[in-house]
């Protein structure tokens, strides 16, 4: 998978997730800042495992705060696959 489509697709995931226009959610946004709590979060590494069938550690889940951070955390662990 792309670079690009990966980023796409973390982004629409965290989109949705935080109910708010994909062009709100840039790189360096700072997933609480367009309204994730803790609970969305887990929720976003969920999908993310999901869609993208990868396992991702609880603590580095947990240690994801930016688009970033989890574009990173899908990219690491697909490598890994």
């Amino acid at each position: 998978m792309e670079k690009e489509q990966i980023e796409s697709k973390v982004k629409e995931i965290i989109a949705t997730i935080a109910d708010c226009d994909i062009s709100e959610v840039k790189e360096q946004t700072n997933v609480t800042e367009i309204g994730l709590d803790s609970l969305d979060r887990m929720e976003l590494v969920m999908d993310l495992e999901r869609d993208f069938n990868i396992r991702v550690p609880e603590d580095e889940g947990e240690k994801a705060l930016t688009t970033q951070d989890f574009i990173d955390l899908v990219e690491n662990h697909l490598t890994e696959s």
